[in-house]
């Protein structure tokens, strides 16, 4: 499990919360994701923070349709402290290395040089 995630959570993920449920990361062969239980997304949803108990009955429905409520019994302050954990220490990735742009020449410049260039020849 993430170091962070540990050190800003730890005493939450021993059941200091109200319910015993650890956190597991995800993995094709253990676990089966669907969008019904996100409760955050983060990074233009390159990664998620899912509750297995949740279903957002708002996920497939008409735009604007009100989210559907967390459960009663979940672990908010679990919840709560993943969310800010995750937020603040998921790294940016940079996109594809793009070619540097030739310099340019401001209008001024552009001006002058036309300018030079008539009167000499």
């Amino acid at each position: 499990m993430n170091l962070e995630v540990v050190a800003a959570c730890g005493s939450l993920l021993d059941g200091g919360g109200n319910s015993s449920a650890k956190p597991i990361l995800f993995s094709d062969t253990e676990t089966f994701i669907v969008p019904e239980q996100a409760v955050q997304y983060y990074r233009a949803s390159s990664a998620v923070l899912t509750l297995d108990t949740y279903n957002n009955t708002a996920t497939y429905a008409v735009e604007g349709t009100a989210d559907s409520p967390l459960p009663s019994n979940a672990n908010y302050g679990l919840l709560s402290c993943l969310n800010g954990t995750i937020g603040s220490t998921l790294p940016l990735i940079d996109g594809a290395i793009g070619l540097n742009p030739l310099p340019s020449i401001n209008l001024v410049g552009l001006v002058g040089l036309f300018w030079w260039l008539s009167w000499t020849l």
